[in-house]
């Protein structure tokens, strides 16, 4: 659920965004979307549109990824530098967080930032 919101400028949200926000519809690509929160799966600027998580998805993968971390980690040599660098502590104190404030942005944020890692290793190759 949530509104719908189109502007030829920015669009800023005084709280959580849910619904489509669709910023510089006329064609502005410097328009920006602001909000408290994001917790909606799709944003718009200009012809831009940029797919989001699944909110509640995000929960499932960080503690499915915890769990491989942590079933990983026996057959490591060094395993708290792996756990380290896995971002267990990471992972688990986010995933803390979220049932203490029932907040998703700590966790798309992380999962953002695991993305990155990941694109990172990648380019290693």
């Amino acid at each position: 659920g949530g509104a719908e919101v189109i502007a030829g400028g920015n669009v800023v949200i005084l709280g959580t965004l849910r619904g489509l926000a669709h910023a510089g519809a006329n064609g502005n690509k410097s328009a920006i979307i602001a909000a408290n929160s994001i917790e909606t799966l799709q944003i718009r600027i200009a012809n831009i549109v940029k797919e989001i998580e699944e909110p509640n998805e995000v929960l499932v993968t960080l503690s499915a990824m915890l769990t491989q971390i942590l079933l990983f980690s026996k057959n490591v040599e060094n395993k708290q530098m792996f756990l380290k660098h896995a971002r267990a502590n990471d992972i688990s104190k986010i995933l803390t967080l979220y049932f203490t404030n029932y907040d998703l942005t700590n966790c798309l944020k992380l999962m953002r930032i695991i993305k990155a890692d990941i694109k990172a290793l990648e380019s290693i190759k």
